[in-house]
């Protein structure tokens, strides 16, 4: 009985050791780091659009716990906002997953779908870039 636990953790340790080898390798591809890149920026431009847009709720302004005062927003502007979010998440979520693509087209050989890199970074761009809108809308409005 104890040989059997024994040899299961040896196993088990085998298959960390394992996994934390191919964690290394995988590290070390600039395409692992070009992905961890993408998914930092869209995360710095969800956590400053989430920062701004809860200085407008209602209820943490009832209970004073926002220290900026906003201005409301109106219904033309809330839909616009809506929208904008919706088309950011979308391209957010596009553009990993085609960048994803482009990584598992490239391990296995398919030269002719690798131009799925071009249409991830155009997706990303256009992502980041009404993030940043977004972003500055709300800072315009908390002045």
């Amino acid at each position: 009985m104890l040989r059997f636990v024994l040899n299961g953790l040896a196993d088990f340790a085998m298959d960390i050791a394992r996994d934390l080898l191919n964690l290394w390798a995988e590290l070390q591809k600039p395409d692992t780091w070009i992905l961890i890149g993408m998914m930092v920026l869209f995360g710095v431009t969800i956590f400053f659009g989430f920062y701004f847009a809860l200085r407008f709720d209602m209820t943490l302004k009832l209970r004073h716990l926002v220290g900026a005062a906003c201005r409301d927003i109106d219904n033309p502007q809330s839909a616009a906002l809506f929208f904008a979010l919706a088309a950011f998440a979308l391209a957010m979520l596009t553009a990993l997953g085609e960048f994803a693509q482009y990584l598992d087209n490239k391990a296995r050989g398919y030269k002719e779908r690798v131009r799925n890199a071009r249409s991830a970074l155009i997706l990303a761009t256009l992502s980041l870039v009404v993030g940043g809108c977004i972003i500055l809308f709300f800072d315009r409005l908390c002045r």
